[in-house]
C-alpha cells in the first residue's frame, strides 16, 4: 500500500484530493501544518508528499529545503499544489527538488494522473478508466481529455453513482414484494384460524341443554363461566370473519341505496343498553330518509359498532350523541361520547386490526371492532376519523359516505 502525505492549510481542498484519489492501494495522511509535515514524515515516511507553498509557521519551499537536506527524506516524491502560478515561481519550485507543479484551482483528474505517474513511475493508462464507462473507446476518452479533463472523471462517479441508486432501487423492490407477501399470508392465516375454530366452538355450543336448576351451586357457576367464555370467543370468530372478508372485498357495488337513517334506527334497537335510566341518549336528524350507496344491513354494523364503543369506553357520564346530516354529496354521522377519550397518537391507530390493547383504557375487546367498521366505510367509498381533546375528554367519531344519486333515490 502506498502512503500519501496531504499538506495543506484549507479543509476543503484536503477534502477534495482526498476523495479525488480515494483508492484501496493508497494511505491518505493529512497535515495542516510545516510542524506536522515533518512529524508525519518522520514517523510514516510516505511515498509521496502533496505540499502547499504557503502555510501555517513553515512554507512548502522551506519544508522542501530540509526534506532534500536530510538523506533520509531526499528521496521522498513531492508535488507542490499551489496558487503561485507565476514561471519564477514554478523555476523556484523545481529547482528545490520538486517533481511536479500544479496550480491551483488543478483538474482533478490531472491530480490524479500525476500522482500515478510519480508513484508508478509510468503514464496513467486511460484504459483503466475507460473499461469503467461502457461505450466510452480510448478514442473517445481523448476527446473528453481535449474539452476537460474533469469530464471522464466526473462521468466515472456519476456512473458509480447510476449503479448504486439501481442497486438500492433493486434491493427497496424486493424488499416491498417480501413485505407484501407477508402481509397476504398473516391475513390468509388469520382468516383460516378464524374458520377452523368455528369447528370445536360447535361442541361447546351444547352447553344451552344444561339447566343450571339441575345442578349443584358450584357446577352452575362453573357452566356459566364457560358459557360467557364461548359467548366472547364465538363474537371474536365471527367479527374476524367479517373483517377478512370485507379486506378481501374491495369497493362495493353502486347499485344498491341504503337508508342510513334506518340503519341507525335499527343499530338503536339492537342495543338495549342504550334504554338503560344511567344513559343519556340523544339522537339528531333530519325527517327525510338519507339514502348513500350499500346495504342497510352493512351500514347498519358501522352505526352498532360506534355505539357499542361509545358505551362500552364510557365507565361514567355515559352520555352518547348522535347526529346524522347530508352536507352536499356526503351523508355525515357523528358518535359522540364522554368517555376516556384518546391520546393523539392513537387517533389514525384505532381503527387497525388488534391494537385496542395499546390504548389508554382500552385493555379489553378483539381491536376487531373499529377496525371492521373502517373497511366497510371505505369499501362504500366513504372515510372515517376519531377525534379526541386527550384522555377523559371524550371522543368523536366521524363517518363520511358518498350520498346515493337522484336516481337511485327515486328508484327507493
Amino acid at each position: 500500500m502506498k502512503t500519501i502525505l496531504l499538506a495543506d492549510d484549507e479543509p476543503n481542498l484536503r477534502t477534495l484530493v482526498r476523495t479525488t484519489l480515494e483508492d484501496p492501494g493508497y494511505r491518505i495522511l493529512e497535515a495542516s501544518s510545516g510542524t506536522e509535515v515533518l512529524e508525519l514524515v518522520q514517523r510514516s515516511r510516505p511515498d509521496i508528499l502533496l505540499l502547499d507553498w504557503m502555510m501555517p509557521g513553515m512554507s512548502g519551499i522551506e519544508i522542501l529545503e530540509m526534506l532534500r537536506s536530510d538523506p533520509a527524506t531526499a528521496d521522498i516524491a513531492v508535488i507542490m499544489l499551489t496558487a503561485k502560478g507565476q514561471q519564477k515561481d514554478r523555476t523556484l519550485a523545481m529547482a528545490k527538488g520538486c517533481q511536479h507543479f500544479l496550480v491551483k484551482p488543478f483538474s482533478p483528474l490531472e491530480l490524479m494522473h500525476t500522482v500515478r505517474d510519480v508513484l508508478r513511475n509510468t503514464s496513467l493508462d486511460a484504459r483503466a478508466l475507460v473499461d469503467e464507462i461502457p461505450g466510452l473507446t480510448p478514442e473517445m476518452f481523448s476527446r473528453l481529455e481535449q474539452v476537460d479533463s474533469q469530464i471522464a472523471l466526473y462521468a466515472r462517479d456519476l456512473k458509480r453513482a447510476c449503479d448504486l441508486e439501481r442497486a438500492r432501487s433493486r434491493d427497496l423492490a424486493e424488499a416491498n414484494a417480501r413485505l407484501e407477501s407477508v402481509s397476504r399470508l398473516k391475513t390468509e392465516f388469520l382468516s383460516f384460524i378464524c374458520h377452523e375454530l368455528r369447528t370445536p366452538l360447535n361442541a361447546m355450543a351444547a352447553l344451552d341443554l344444561y339447566d343450571p336448576a339441575g345442578n349443584s351451586r358450584e357446577q352452575a357457576e362453573v357452566i356459566e363461566l364457560v358459557r360467557g367464555g364461548y359467548d366472547r370467543l364465538h363474537r371474536f370468530i365471527e367479527k374476524g370473519l367479517q373483517y377478512f372478508q370485507w379486506v378481501a372485498t374491495g369497493r362495493v357495488s353502486t347499485s344498491k341505496t341504503g337508508d342510513l337513517t334506518l340503519a341507525l334506527k335499527r343499530a338503536v334497537n339492537a342495543i338495549p343498553e342504550l334504554r338503560r335510566p344511567e344513559v343519556h341518549f340523544e339522537v339528531r336528524h333530519e325527517d327525510s330518509p338519507l339514502l348513500v350507496q350499500g346495504r342497510e344491513s352493512d351500514l347498519e354494523i358501522v352505526v352498532k359498532v360506534l355505539l357499542e364503543n361509545a358505551l362500552k369506553y364510557s365507565p361514567s357520564r355515559k352520555r352518547v350523541l348522535v347526529e346524522l346530516r347530508r352536507k352536499g354529496e356526503r351523508v355525515l354521522l357523528c358518535v359522540s361520547d364522554r368517555g376516556v377519550g384518546l391520546r393523539s397518537e392513537m387517533l389514525q391507530e384505532i381503527f387497525q386490526p388488534f391494537t385496542s390493547g395499546d390504548l389508554a383504557h382500552h385493555s379489553s375487546g378483539s381491536g376487531l371492532s373499529l377496525a371492521l367498521a373502517s373497511v366497510i366505510v371505505e369499501a362504500h367509498g366513504g372515510s372515517i376519523q376519531a377525534e379526541s381533546e386527550g384522555p377523559g375528554k371524550g371522543s368523536n367519531f366521524l363517518v363520511e359516505l358518498p350520498a346515493a344519486s337522484v336516481a337511485a333515490e327515486s328508484r327507493v
